[in-house]
């Protein structure tokens, strides 16, 4: 059952190249065959082996279900190490005023101007950092500087401010209208934002199974973490995004409770206006929620062995591992082994 909806699964997703990477489908179609095998449905079977090796052609092998009385066949799925993760890695964006006030005091479409600079900007940074490099985790803040021009920055547009004046006789009033003084506050703001990244725990080695003699290399080595991250690749820019646009409601939020304090009292005002910057810098959090335990690789071994009892060889790097393992006359034996 598990195998059909693993076959329904890849079906539906196989036409979308960018879903899918071509050696972890091969692996997974393999697989899905060889559990159709095992339970003797051979037609599903060689439909998943066909399409794997389509996919693959290192996966090719002459496939007979027939097989003698005395023999079966083995397949070992290998699974190594643990895939790529979510860390959290940090931008700490320094905004000029004219953005800070086009984000704190804009109209709808002065607002999103403005956090589209900012979030190109940040883009432009930080666009190399796709995950963390193998090896032990650590924080990572990319800084961000201010623009090199803020001349290009465009202006909020002033409101106009219209009042009634009553003429010096009382008897008749007219309207008069000016535009209000925008006045920047020069202290630089920094915004701080997290997004997510990934960290490579582990790699996938090189790995082979010394059977009667024999020496079988594992075939597919699919990289689930490539995978994974090429995935986030293709999401990257949306996720900075909206990561600077959760900034900038933060930032249009205190700014304008600074703006209304400020009415009252201007000292006050700058106070929580620290504050806000200095909240928004120590409680930004990016959602690291990802798999954890599903492997970094997956690879596969097919070989031939008479029926019985063995105890099998298993190489992967510079570790060996005694594997026993039990092949039914006739059949197919199907186990896995993980890798730590």
């Amino acid at each position: 059952m598990e195998a059909r909806r693993l076959s329904m699964l890849l079906q539906l997703y196989g036409d979308d190249d960018d879903v899918l990477e071509p050696s972890v489908e091969a692996t997974l179609r393999y697989v899905a065959g060889a559990v159709f095998e095992a339970y003797g449905d051979h037609n599903n079977a060689t439909v998943a082996y066909r399409n794997a090796i389509a996919l693959d052609s290192t996966l090719a092998f002459d496939y007979d279900h027939k097989r003698r009385n005395d023999t079966g066949t083995l397949v070992v799925v290998l699974e190594q190490g643990f895939v790529a993760h979510r860390v959290e890695q940090g931008l700490a964006v320094l905004l000029a005023p004219e953005e800070v006030d086009l984000i704190a005091n804009g109209d709808g479409d002065e607002r999103a101007a403005g956090v589209a600079l900012v979030a190109a900007r940040a883009l432009e940074h930080a666009t190399h950092s796709a995950y963390v490099h193998d090896g032990p985790y650590r924080p990572v803040t990319f800084h961000v500087p201010g623009p090199e021009d803020r001349s290009r920055i465009p202006r909020r547009k002033p409101k106009v401010v219209c009042t009634k004046v009553e003429s010096d006789d009382g008897l008749s009033a007219k309207e008069e209208c000016r535009e209000e003084k925008i006045e920047l506050d020069d202290a630089p703001y920094l915004l701080k934002v997290a997004w997510p990244a990934y960290r490579h725990g582990s790699r996938p080695q090189q790995a082979r199974l010394i059977a009667a003699g024999d020496t079988i290399d594992f075939l597919g080595r699919a990289d689930v973490s490539d995978g994974v991250i090429a995935d986030f690749r293709a999401e990257r820019g949306l996720i900075v995004a909206r990561t600077i646009a959760r900034g900038a409601a933060k930032l249009a939020l205190t700014k304008g409770a600074e703006n209304k304090l400020e009415e009252k009292n201007e000292a006050a005002a700058a106070i929580l206006g620290i504050l806000g910057n200095i909240g928004n810098v120590l409680l930004e959090r990016a959602d690291t929620r990802s798999w954890h335990l599903l492997p970094a690789g997956i690879s596969i071994a097919r070989v031939d062995l008479p029926a019985g009892e063995h105890t099998l060889v298993l190489e992967a790097g510079a570790r060996t591992i005694e594997l026993p393992v039990t092949v039914h006359a006739g059949r197919l034996t199907l186990t896995s082994y993980r890798i730590w």
